[in-house]
C-alpha cells in the first residue's frame, strides 16, 4: 500500500497537508482522461474533508482512509501498529510532529476536559453533601480514589500528581475535548 499511496499522494510533514501527485500513463492510459485529471486535481490540496469526529478523510481508489494514518503510513513507510493521538488535541493538525503511534491506554492519557465536566479539571468533582472535593484517576480500566478535601486546589493536587504517577501526556486535561469547528466540509464517514 505505501508504494501506491506514495505514488498518489504527496504529503508535506510540516503542515500536515495532502496533495494530489501528476498521474501518468500507468493511473490513466487515457491521454484525454488524464490530461483532464491532472488539469482539474494535480498538485491541489486533498484530504481535507472533516468527518463527524473532527478527524480529517479522503478517498484513494475508492477506499476511505484517515488523513492521520496516511501521514503515519508516507513517513515510516508502514501503516501504525496502534492509534494515532494527536498530542495537541486538534484532531485535524495532522504535522508528524503532532503526531503518534501510541496503544489504547496511551491514548487515552491525553484526553482533553468533557463538556459535562463541570469543576474544569479531569478527575475532580464537588461532593454536595460532604461539602468537600474529591480526586480520582481512571488507568486500564481501574479507578483509584485519591480522596476528599477541603479545597479544590488540593484536590487538583492530588490529580495533578497521580497523573505524574500513572505517565499521563502533560496535555492531558488542559484543552476541552470538542472537534474544532472551522472545517470546511463535515461529513459521516
Amino acid at each position: 500500500m505505501y508504494e501506491t499511496a506514495n505514488s498518489l499522494v504527496a504529503y508535506i510533514p510540516e503542515t500536515g497537508k495532502f496533495y494530489w501527485k501528476y498521474r501518468d500513463e500507468i493511473w490513466i492510459p487515457s491521454t484525454g482522461r488524464r490530461n483532464h485529471w491532472n488539469n482539474r486535481f494535480a498538485f491541489k490540496e486533498c484530504f481535507f474533508t472533516v468527518d463527524a469526529n473532527g478527524y480529517r478523510i479522503g478517498s484513494l481508489l475508492n477506499k476511505n482512509y484517515y488523513a492521520h494514518r496516511l501521514a503515519w503510513l508516507l513517513t515510516h513507510g508502514e501503516w501504525p501498529k496502534h492509534e494515532i493521538d494527536h498530542i495537541n488535541g486538534v484532531r485535524g493538525d495532522n504535522r508528524l510532529v503532532n503526531l503518534r503511534n501510541v496503544t489504547s491506554q496511551e491514548n487515552g492519557k491525553n484526553q482533553g476536559v468533557k463538556v459535562s465536566n463541570t469543576s474544569g479539571v479531569v478527575g475532580v468533582t464537588w461532593h454536595k453533601k460532604q461539602q468537600k472535593w474529591q480526586a480520582s484517576i481512571r488507568t486500564l480500566e481501574v479507578k483509584t480514589w485519591l480522596g476528599s478535601f477541603a479545597t479544590k486546589a488540593e484536590a487538583v493536587a492530588a490529580r495533578q500528581a497521580a497523573e505524574i504517577a500513572f505517565g499521563f501526556h502533560p496535555n492531558h486535561g488542559l484543552r476541552p475535548s470538542v472537534p474544532e469547528p472551522d472545517y470546511r466540509r463535515p461529513v459521516k464517514l
